[in-house]
């Protein structure tokens, strides 16, 4: 597959109600900045010990002090918030199926109102937020609840080797509303419920981006984009956020619907493009995001029906994931994961059990002859398959998915299995070309959590199970031998 995919032109298949279509392979088996002081260098052993890519757990580790690394590769770095205090990060990295984690130690332990929340990550760079403790101020609204976007990762340069942790400046420009009688209807920007995520080209340029709709004002009254962006270099020393309007969407007139009640889920990077993905309307908007004044196209994912009322996120990334992995031919390559319920109802992130079966679906983004997109079904596989070839497998729902960077045809799940108090979650390999189990692997272990050390992260996963975060920082960190 080409390194960069095209405009989407010279489709000629029918789409789901009218967009573009699948082409089902169905049930084959194969196929086809300022940056810290230097520290030491690793030992070739410590090195070698870390993989290529990491799956990190949403939940932040906030404590007071870090634990022992237990043998695994702890990375650390310092950093200041807007408010003046310190902090420290630390990546415990493991190498899937195992869990990766994100540490953050402020001294004296997290403070109320305080909270990090992982935002995104691509190739040797991870993005987060963090939110301080909150100041008094003296005008109103008299509390500041000052957010830090930070980006932290690998960095190589003719002088050092070091690990980069930055901060990146806040973004005043205002997000338009709408229109009234003719006038801008504008609100304070946020990055909360609109995400931002980065795109990194090399390993000194990166964006990061958010995407804003409106309906044009105009007789057409049609969809357009604003992108909020930033591009830079991670040696810059000063970072400047612009935001290029109002840019068009190509997508098909019967398309248009999806556009007018979008909302964006995920954002996931994928070769020159940031990819805003809406699993419940069942779609993706493709952007250039380096490029200026970039063209904007729209593609539907392979779903036999979008849901009716868009249920909140937990809910959609139970089911259904977009990811990046190596294709056949060394080249990255989108992939879609789709898991239903057989009686089409939503999957419950928290839920276990086989009182009804499901289906999971794998698909290719592929390029056409006519230089269009489409979507290949590579495998289609059915609970009733999975349990009779693979009778250790339990009855339960597979959920959660996370398709690995490392070989296409893996992808992981999570699988809960109802204790009293507190479930029992694990993280089950599936290789999707042999529908073969690969290890399970334990995640949370019951209600004897409740009482370790990782107490918080069990109580909140309780309650609010999120899919795992991909990321390639590890292969930069072990090529810069960062220790």
């Amino acid at each position: 597959m080409a390194a960069a995919l095209p405009e989407p032109r010279g489709l000629d298949s029918k789409p789901r109600g009218g967009g573009r279509s699948v082409t089902e392979r169905g049930r084959r088996e194969q196929a086809s900045l300022a940056p810290l002081q230097p520290r030491k260098r690793k030992s070739p052993a410590m090195a070698a010990f870390l993989p290529d890519w990491m799956m990190l757990e949403r939940f932040v580790f906030c404590r007071e002090s870090f634990p022992d690394s237990e043998g695994a590769p702890f990375i650390k770095a310092d950093g200041t918030s807007s408010h003046g205090g310190s902090f420290s990060v630390a990546f415990l990295v493991l190498q899937p199926p195992g869990i990766s984690r994100l540490y953050l130690q402020w001294p004296g332990g997290p403070k109320e109102g305080s909270q990090c929340v992982l935002v995104a990550a691509h190739r040797n760079l991870v993005l987060f937020r963090l939110t301080p403790e909150p100041l008094i101020i003296r005008e109103a609204p008299f509390v500041d609840f000052r957010q830090d976007h930070f980006i932290c990762g690998a960095q190589s340069s003719p002088s050092q080797r070091s690990l980069l942790l930055q901060k990146i400046p806040k973004c005043d420009i205002p997000g338009l509303l709408d229109w009234r009688d003719g006038k801008k209807v504008t609100t304070t920007r946020s990055f909360d419920l609109n995400p931002v995520s980065i795109l990194c080209r090399g390993e000194e340029e990166f964006a990061l981006a958010q995407l804003n709709f409106r309906r044009s004002n105009d007789e057409w009254g049609k969809i357009e984009a604003e992108l909020c962006v930033l591009r830079s270099k991670v040696s810059n020393r000063r970072h400047e956020w612009k935001s290029e309007k109002w840019l068009p969407i190509q997508c098909e007139g019967h398309e248009r619907s999806d556009l007018e009640n979008w909302r964006t889920d995920r954002v996931v990077p994928f070769n020159k493009y940031l990819c805003w993905v809406n699993y419940g309307g069942g779609g993706i908007i493709f952007c250039e995001v380096f490029k200026q004044k970039p063209d904007i196209f729209y593609l539907r994912l392979p779903i036999l029906e979008p849901f009716l009322h868009q249920p909140p996120l937990r809910f959609q990334e139970a089911s259904r994931v977009v990811g990046v992995t190596k294709g056949s031919m060394g080249c990255d390559e989108l992939r879609f994961v789709d898991v239903v319920c057989e009686d089409s109802n939503i999957i419950d992130p928290l839920g276990s059990g086989d009182k009804e079966g499901f289906t999971i679906a794998y698909y290719a983004l592929r390029i056409t002859q006519s230089g269009g997109m489409e979507w290949d079904m590579l495998f289609f596989i059915t609970c009733y398959e999975l349990w009779s070839i693979n009778p250790e497998l339990p009855h339960e729902l597979l959920k959660h998915p996370v398709v690995s960077m490392e070989d296409p045809n893996v992808v992981y799940f999570l699988m809960s299995e109802r204790l009293e108090h507190v479930n029992k979650v694990s993280v089950v390999t599936l290789d999707m070309s042999t529908k073969r189990l690969l290890p399970i692997h334990p995640y949370i272990n019951g209600k004897e959590d409740l009482l370790g050390k990782d107490a918080d992260m069990v109580r909140r996963n309780a309650t609010f199970l999120q899919t795992f975060l991909p990321s390639e920082l590890p292969k930069f960190l072990k090529s810069h031998q960062i220790s």
